[in-house]
């Protein structure tokens, strides 16, 4: 589609400005977290390289964990949700790139781009439908709801539908660019709703919308516990190789002092990490049996407050280390 800006004075320098506010939010927190990171000790997880590209590209890209029993159904949600979000982030960048600089992104033009996108713009709009009823009307015991959530949801949600409502407009005010595929669904659903006055006024409203609800999102997003959509990557490529459940020796043991974790640099960079990407899911909680006396435990909430400072500027301290029996 033409962006509605036009010649970058002044409505790309409008967008461009919006941009740096919008991506420097996102990376001014980022390097915030970054640096809490830093202050956890050190920890080798450089071994094995391409084992921890095949979990990047079956883990990660994949979704493979939450492709199982028994999370088929939300799971293939999750995953077309996030699949949904790396597509309309490259349909996203050739926004941004057309309404500032004036050119796209090679590709984007493209019958598979344009078929692409629009499918998975409907698949994450049901997959929000599906999470917003399982969370207000079949909540699991153990998942915490919060504002938050909906927030996401609903800005998700909101750039699903101004993405293709300006697709719509777009076409039927006779915006396409020449060469270009007109977006299947909205070429047969969406452009017959309008007319071509109405549509050249809900185009650059749709559109303008879609980018603002972009820039506010990144903005957003360090600040909530949907950073993981982030941090999953770093965080599966840096993964333990070990088979699972080995544990670590302590160093020195018989001259140890503390066990355990009294404040932030007891952590490793890793487990810190790990605090970023918890995504308060409270699968956690699913292991209820604590051995050996199968006493019920709910570790969900010392998981989500421990570790992460996401929501707070300062480092937050933990629960005090048991002292080692004198």
């Amino acid at each position: 589609m033409i962006a509605p800006t036009g010649p970058f004075v002044p409505w790309g320098a409008v967008l461009f400005a919006l941009a740096v506010l919008g991506f420097g939010a996102f990376f001014w927190r980022a390097w915030r977290l970054y640096r809490y990171m830093r202050l956890g000790r050190d920890e080798a997880r450089i071994d094995h390289p391409w084992r921890r590209v095949r979990d990047e590209l079956v883990v990660y890209l994949g979704q493979r964990k939450l492709l199982k029993r028994p999370y088929y159904v939300r799971g293939l949600a999750h995953a077309f949700i996030f699949w949904g979000f790396m597509v309309i982030t490259l349909g996203t960048v050739d926004l941004l790139v057309d309404g500032i600089f004036g050119f796209h992104v090679p590709g984007t033009g493209s019958a598979l781009f344009a078929w692409t996108i629009d499918i998975f713009a409907i698949l994450v709009l049901a997959s929000i439908a599906l999470a917003f009823i399982r969370r207000a009307y079949f909540r699991p015991p153990r998942m915490h709801v919060a504002l938050d959530g909906y927030v996401i949801l609903a800005l998700i949600g909101l750039l699903m539908v101004t993405l293709l409502v300006f697709e719509g407009a777009g076409l039927a005010a006779g915006l396409l660019e020449k060469g270009y595929t007109p977006p299947p669904i909205a070429n047969a659903i969406l452009k017959s709703i309008f007319s071509r006055d109405l549509a050249g006024v809900v185009f650059p409203v749709a559109w303008w919308t879609h980018v603002v609800t972009v820039l506010a999102f990144a903005a957003y997003l360090p600040q909530s516990k949907h950073l993981h959509i982030v941090t999953t990557l770093p965080n599966v490529f840096f993964r333990k190789q070990t088979p699972r459940g080995a544990l670590g020796l302590i160093e020195d043991i018989e001259n140890q002092e503390t066990f355990g974790a009294a404040a932030i640099r007891d952590f490793s960079w890793k487990q810190l990490l790990d605090g970023y990407t918890c995504t308060e899911c409270g699968r956690c909680a699913m292991a209820r049996s604590y051995l050996p006396t199968r006493r019920p435990t709910r570790p969900h909430p010392r998981i989500t407050w421990s570790p992460s400072p996401k929501s707070s500027g300062r480092a937050p301290r933990v629960r005090p280390a048991s002292k080692r029996a004198r």
